[in-house]
């Protein structure tokens, strides 16, 4: 895509320049069979080079059709993996009492170990094991992401408005996600290599993570009427979740955010890929 338009740019520039040269040279010197030669072989130059503006040109649309349709897959491969993320829920010791809590009755010391002891073990093993996805996006090669933004160039774009757009959007943007993962994966790596790793401590760095991932929405629940969301479910693009808590009563919406907005990303380059709305060429 960049060379086609370096090309371009060559012969288009070459010609404009070889035709004021060649014309000057045929009306100026009319009588100086040297420069009327000279004037010939311009043309011929000339010639070529129309042939050459065609042909690049030709070649950079389908250059970058192509980087754009990979762009797209670049996005759709990004959107899938952070969408196959787990969103940790940690277990509460205190709903486990309370959805185990008959009447007034009060719950045996017994009990309240063996829930303790539940609980401990399952958050631990869902910990160990969401964890693990996020190690494996931690270590995706981005070699060929940063292949395609550069030779990502546009044909009419002043001042490169519309590749930084596609760097702040799309690029950048994967990559500050991936290296925040990457920061938090490197503990995850010690803690799941470890025997006694702390759980708390990856438990919390996990739970502050999530809130840059993912969108969590909390509400009273009621039965008697349908609940409004402050997003439009229809519109999510991801696969979401809603969260039930029958002890507080509450429902819970929750969603990748970063999946969601690259597979938005994924249409809006498909639109300028495709259909050429919101592009000058």
């Amino acid at each position: 895509m960049k060379l086609n338009k370096r090309i371009f740019y060559f012969s288009t520039i070459s010609s404009i320049c070889i035709l004021v040269i060649a014309t000057l040279l045929v009306f100026a010197f009319k009588n100086n069979e040297i420069a009327q030669y000279i004037a010939n072989i311009l043309l011929n130059i000339l010639a070529g080079l129309i042939v050459l503006i065609f042909t690049s040109l030709f070649d950079y649309f389908i250059k970058r059709r192509e980087c754009l349709e990979s762009i797209m897959k670049q996005c759709q491969f990004f959107a899938v993996e952070f969408n196959g993320l787990t969103y940790f829920k940690e277990k509460s010791v205190e709903n486990m009492l309370e959805a185990n809590k008959k009447d007034d009755e009060d719950i045996n010391p017994k009990t309240i170990e063996e829930i303790k002891r539940y609980v401990d073990t399952e958050n631990k093993k869902d910990l160990e094991k969401i964890i693990v996805d996020y190690i494996n996006l931690s270590e995706i090669n981005l070699n060929d992401f940063w292949d395609l933004y550069r030779d990502l160039d546009f044909l009419f774009d002043y001042k490169n408005k519309k590749k930084k757009e596609f760097w702040n959007e799309i690029f950048n943007y994967v990559n500050i996600k991936i290296n925040k993962i990457r920061e938090d994966a490197y503990h995850f790596k010690i803690y799941k290599n470890s025997n006694n790793g702390n759980y708390y401590v990856n438990a919390r760095k996990l739970n502050k993570l999530q809130k840059e991932i993912f969108y969590n929405e909390k509400q009273e629940w009621k039965t008697e009427n349908e609940e409004v969301w402050n997003k439009n479910l229809s519109n999510i693009k991801s696969s979401y979740s809603v969260d039930v808590n029958i002890v507080d009563k509450s429902k819970t919406l929750i969603f990748n955010e970063i999946a969601d907005y690259l597979f938005t990303m994924y249409d809006k380059v498909a639109n300028i890929a495709y259909y050429h709305k919101n592009s000058e060429e």
